[in-house]
């Protein structure tokens, strides 16, 4: 998690909470989230990243779209996340 940028960390998020996703789908929350127009390419090019560095399975989805699922390790490191992020606002 360390080596991820906020973009990244934020395609993790919309995944633990929508998944399975294609990408368009995550672009659309990423978009409702940020309130403004997300690149398409960087919305891919972050997905395939992740996919490599393994927080990420991608499959074959419906048509021509890929769904995208966090893998074990992800979800792991998710929920460590959030228990530090926890940790650190109810003080």
């Amino acid at each position: 998690m360390a080596d991820l940028s906020g973009f990244q960390r934020d395609i993790l998020w919309v995944l633990y909470e929508r998944e399975p996703c294609n990408g368009l789908a995550t672009e659309d929350a990423l978009e409702s989230y940020y309130g403004t127009t997300v690149n398409h390419s960087h919305v891919y090019t972050n997905l395939d990243q992740l996919t490599e560095s393994g927080f990420i399975d991608k499959r074959p989805g419906e048509g021509r779209a890929n769904e995208y699922r966090l893998t074990e390790f992800a979800r792991r490191a998710l929920e460590r996340r959030r228990e530090w992020l926890n940790d650190r606002t109810s003080a």
